[in-house]
């Protein structure tokens, strides 16, 4: 056996493989992780500054570095070399926007595919004029800013995915910015300042979950399967957005429809909205939210929008606290004198009524959902917390409906604070508009 080499635990194996190698390991890594192994020693000092992946997060650094954030964003990008695939940076203050405008710059000249910049709080400043250049764009993420992109834009032609969030822009601005984004899928927009009367035009766009201020949407989406529509705080009791504009308007592909406001608020026409004839035979979901069982408006809307999707398979809506016995009456009469309209529930395989309250009216629309689905799996109910009625009752109630269904059964689930429904929950700490369990901020 050979002596005097040197020993097997002194041998540097890792410094030692090809550079390829090197680098996929560091990119398993996180930027903060990928930084700290220049310590390691002389050979490893460089290394970190050719991953393909930055991420830096205020969230994530201690206390005493989170002042720091800027920069040490600027050190890292002035250090690092070759491209930059996926850069994710997030502030909680723009202290100085000249340091933005340089990230950007950098950014600009890196090839970047996947960007997210967001800023949490403080003054919204411009998106840096960098960002029109980065034409490679497959992916991006804004929050916190104003969108005033140059006369000289002429579009990202790669982007696929397009995700803004408490974004200021003019209508023009967005509907030119929609345009001339031939590739794009997936239009994400939360808590945006803009626009009046909005003209969706994205030949390939297939899921659009929007939430912000407009009167009215019209599409020329032919690809759109999945349609999300957030107005809690934009329609006023003044103001009311008209259903029966979105209905005529769907496109023909849709298959998902997400309706986020009080549902009052959308009987601007009382309810003509039977006279709606239009049937979209693709629609295999529809979540309505804020629903008052007790007004005979809201129930008549309801039948007529189900009327309109004869094939749907999941329906689930979210009830709301309305304390007007005289009305229910009338909705009780309707249900028990059998007024309502015939409904197509063949195909319908899962219902679920969230916030349940308990009320006689609730009872009877479940009990219509289970007796006109021959094909329901589950009834979900999913009480308000701390219910102020019997729940064995309630429960032995709803195990005693009828139903058309011969392996339908009813679940009644606990409410539970933890589960998060959302299409429009927030993963930068604002979830006050959680959506549907259905979808996928």
């Amino acid at each position: 056996m050979e002596t005097g080499g040197p020993s097997s635990a002194t041998i540097d194996r890792l410094s030692s493989l090809p550079g390829n190698v090197i680098d996929n390991i560091l990119s398993c890594l996180s930027t903060k992780e990928a930084a700290r192994t220049s310590c390691l020693s002389k050979h490893w000092k460089e290394k970190w500054h050719t991953v393909s992946c930055i991420v830096l997060e205020e969230k994530m650094l201690s206390e005493r570095m989170q002042s720091q954030i800027e920069g040490i964003i600027t050190y890292i990008l002035t250090k690092h070399a070759g491209d930059i695939e996926i850069c994710s940076l997030s502030v909680g203050t723009v202290k100085f926007f000249y340091d933005m405008k340089s990230w950007m710059w950098r950014l600009s000249r890196k090839s970047v595919q996947e960007l997210t910049l967001k800023v949490q709080r403080g003054t919204r400043h411009d998106v840096p004029l960098d960002l029109f250049f980065c034409e490679q764009l497959r992916h991006l993420t804004l929050r916190y800013f104003l969108f005033r992109p140059p006369c000289t834009f002429r579009g990202f032609r790669n982007l696929v995915n397009l995700d803004l969030k408490k974004i200021t822009i003019s209508k023009e601005a967005l509907e030119s910015l929609l345009a001339s984004c031939p590739q794009l899928e997936t239009l994400i927009v939360k808590k945006l300042s803009c626009v009046d009367h909005l003209h969706i035009n994205a030949s390939n766009l297939k899921y659009l979950s929007f939430g912000g201020e407009f009167k009215s949407m019209c599409f020329n989406t032919p690809l759109l399967t999945v349609l999300s529509l957030n107005m809690y705080r934009i329609v006023s009791e003044q103001n009311n957005f008209d259903l029966r504009f979105i209905i005529r308007g769907l496109p023909p592909a849709i298959e998902e429809l997400y309706v986020r406001c009080p549902f009052k608020k959308f009987l601007a026409a009382g309810n003509r909205l039977a006279q709606v004839s239009t049937c979209y035979n693709n629609v295999t979901t529809l979540g309505l939210d804020e629903f008052c069982f007790k007004q005979m408006d809201q129930v008549s809307c309801l039948l007529s929008l189900i009327q309109c999707f004869p094939n749907l398979q999941l329906l689930e809506i979210k009830a709301c606290s309305c304390d007007n016995e005289a009305a229910q009456a009338a909705v009780l009469e309707f249900w028990e004198e059998d007024k309502h309209p015939t409904c197509s529930l063949d195909q319908l395989c899962n219902a679920r009524v969230r916030s349940f309250h308990g009320d006689d009216s609730e009872m009877r629309f479940i009990k219509f959902v289970m007796a006109n689905s021959p094909k329901l799996n589950e009834m979900t109910v999913e009480p308000i917390i701390n219910p102020d009625y019997n729940e064995i009752v309630i429960i032995a109630q709803l195990m005693d409906l009828p139903q058309a269904s011969e392996k339908g059964k009813v679940n009644y689930v606990a409410y539970n604070p933890h589960v998060n429904s959302g299409d429009f929950s927030d993963e930068d700490g604002d979830s006050s508009d959680d959506a549907y369990s259905s979808e996928s901020e």
